[in-house]
């Protein structure tokens, strides 16, 4: 025990603890006033330990004020004044913050630091705003994360160059890590792959496709094909022509291409996903006009080539004196059959020496025993030595030409049967 002016203190308090005692010094005065009045009136003398101390009170037995607040041999108004004496020290709360100092203490005691750091709450992912401590000559300081970091990126970007991915060159280039790019003309034939023997690399699909090894048998069904364009089909620049037809007949054209393509052309071309066939019958500088399946919507792939064949079919005499399904075989004393690939009836034409004096007469060609026109009956004969064609009034269903299969032509009789001398020609669009 120690004293701060004539009361009683801890000395394991500190300093801390001694300025809590000067603090309350003054107020403290007057209770103690009233304990040496109240020990005046109090006979200690039957205490036999309070022979000597301060205020007659023995320093080796009485611990701290308290002790005397319960001391027996005091009246009750002696321990009522000590008790006052020892509560108006501080407060309650005040004397809690001093016990829970130990003996000695030190923040700065590594134990100590050890247990606070260890004691927090673990932090996983800090924020920039995150602060550290840092010692900077003997001077405690902060830092945030933010800062930190910005130092190390300074720190490591002066020992390391920063990555850059090389541009790749050679058969294969890049730029950066970009793609990368086969040069043209690196890849060698030593480079393919291998093949199977006597087999070929093509495309043998009807459509865009990756191409395969083609064997003899499927090079051969490609030639022999009718999309085979290697026997003269001309793809016309879509940029030449405009796709929505100005008729059933006729197709705008942008480009002048009578110098390019010539008058009795074959012709072939795709709507709405169906390729159809016909022949070029006239072409100026900004229309052309097709003969053969009508112009049903836009047209696409427009293609000009091909073979055109035409036959000349002669009948002389009277031939419309009875309607006939088979005038070639009746009147021209034979037959006609079609001996080539699948070909296309496009077009067909009629001229009649002596037309029916009566009513007109009709004329059509049949193929495989099937009209070729339209209109039942054909085309209507009105006029003497006048030809008469048809445009696109074909019938698409029938107008394509098997191997073997026979050709024949059609009459109607109308007025008095008296047409002579008649030439019929159809023209076949071999693909």
């Amino acid at each position: 025990m120690g004293t701060q002016g004539n009361y009683l203190y801890r000395p394991d308090y500190g300093a801390e603890g001694a300025a809590e005692f000067s603090k309350f010094d003054d107020g403290l005065k007057a209770a103690d006033d009233k304990l040496a009045l109240a020990l005046e009136a109090t006979d200690l003398t039957t205490h036999a330990a309070l022979a000597t101390g301060v205020h007659g009170v023995g320093a080796d037995v009485i611990a701290k004020v308290g002790d005397i607040a319960t001391d027996a041999n005091l009246s009750a108004a002696a321990q009522d004044a000590v008790t006052k004496r020892h509560t108006q020290l501080c407060e309650a709360a005040d004397f809690t913050k001093l016990d829970g100092i130990e003996a000695g203490a030190d923040v700065t005691d590594a134990a100590n630091v050890e247990d606070a750091i260890t004691g927090a709450d673990a932090l996983t992912d800090p924020t920039d705003a995150g602060v550290l401590p840092v010692v900077l000559t003997a001077v405690l300081k902060k830092i945030t994360w933010a800062n930190i970091k910005a130092i190390l990126k300074t720190y490591f970007d002066g020992l390391y160059n920063l990555y850059v991915h090389p541009n790749h060159s050679g058969e294969v280039t890049s730029v950066a890590d970009g793609a990368t790019t086969i040069v043209n003309n690196a890849v060698t034939l030593a480079k393919l792959a291998t093949q199977a023997a006597y087999t070929i690399l093509a495309n043998i699909t009807s459509g865009t496709a990756v191409p395969t090894a083609a064997t003899v048998t499927q090079i051969q069904a490609l030639l022999n094909s009718s999309n085979w364009a290697s026997r003269g089909w001309t793809l016309i620049p879509a940029a030449n022509y405009t796709t929505a037809p100005a008729s059933t007949s006729t197709i705008t054209m942008g480009v002048d291409m009578t110098a390019t393509i010539p008058v009795g052309i074959g012709l072939r071309y795709t709507i709405g996903g169906t390729e159809y066939f016909g022949y070029m019958s006239a072409l100026a500088a900004n229309l052309m006009t097709v003969n053969g399946a009508p112009l049903g919507g836009d047209v696409s792939n427009l293609q000009y080539g091909g073979r055109v064949h035409e036959l000349v079919i002669p009948i002389n005499g009277l031939y419309e004196d009875a309607t006939n399904t088979a005038l070639i075989l009746s009147d021209g004393g034979y037959q006609l059959n079609w001996y080539k690939r699948k070909s296309y009836c496009v077009a067909y034409k009629f001229y009649s020496k002596v037309h029916d004096t009566g009513t007109h007469g009709k004329a059509t060609f049949l193929i495989n025993s099937t009209e070729l026109n339209t209109s039942a009956g054909g085309l209507t004969i009105a006029a003497d030595a006048t030809w008469y064609s048809t445009i696109v009034d074909i019938a698409v269903a029938a107008y394509d030409i098997n191997y073997g299969e026979p050709i024949e032509i059609s009459v109607t009789k109308a007025g008095d049967g008296d047409a002579s001398d008649l030439t019929g020609v159809l023209i076949i669009v071999e693909p």
